[in-house]
């Protein structure tokens, strides 16, 4: 999997791109623990990367790009009947009514089609963890095929006039990190990337 490494008018290019080119709605995503998510209505893109760890942030991680005809919690369950299944309806049901709402008013990324962008976040001072662009939480070929050409349509954009992230010989983990033109300026004027997921 690509990760990339993009700063906040990186972003705002991308996601001007998502909503142009595919009509991709823009939410801020509020996870809750179990996996399930209330989507609130961004009414624009933050100026300021969360992070870092510890630090109270306003700032969202995570962008859920979504088009309005994609349903919401009808894809079936890829592991029907299954322990982690009834464990999962119950971790689910509990965070919904601890957040007061209707499980069925709660995204379940495992069956809501859904492009989630998880964002570039700082580790520390000058430090910056890359960022992840995935479907829904299911495995890669029980993924709605819209959703799957749309990925693959966002990874391609965001390759377009990136840059590689050369990481130092010391970092054994060395994923591809594609960085986009103002975050490349940031990693030429000293930025440091973080490679792994934080």
């Amino acid at each position: 999997m690509v990760r990339f490494l993009l700063l906040p008018d990186d972003e705002r290019e991308f996601m001007e791109w998502a909503q142009h080119k595919h009509g991709l709605e823009l939410s801020c995503a509020v996870e809750t623990a179990s996996g399930l998510a209330q989507l609130e209505r961004c009414s624009g893109l933050p100026t300021r990367l969360p992070g870092p760890p510890g630090e109270r942030s306003s700032a969202p991680r995570e962008f859920v790009l979504r088009h309005p005809d994609w349903g919401i919690n009808d894809l079936d369950r890829w592991h029907v009947d299954s322990a982690a299944d009834r464990v999962m309806r119950s971790l689910n049901s509990s965070a919904a009514g601890q957040a007061g709402v209707s499980p069925d008013g709660m995204i379940d990324f495992e069956r809501t089609p859904v492009l989630r962008f998880r964002r570039c976040g700082w580790i520390n001072a000058g430090e910056l963890h890359v960022a992840s662009l995935r479907g829904s939480a299911r495995p890669a070929r029980l993924q709605d095929p819209t959703v799957t050409a749309m990925l693959k349509s966002a990874e391609r954009w965001l390759a377009r006039g990136s840059v590689g992230v050369e990481l130092p010989d010391e970092v054994r983990y060395r994923p591809r990190i594609l960085a986009r033109p103002r975050a490349n300026e940031w990693v030429h004027a000293g930025g440091v990337v973080y490679p792994w997921d934080a």
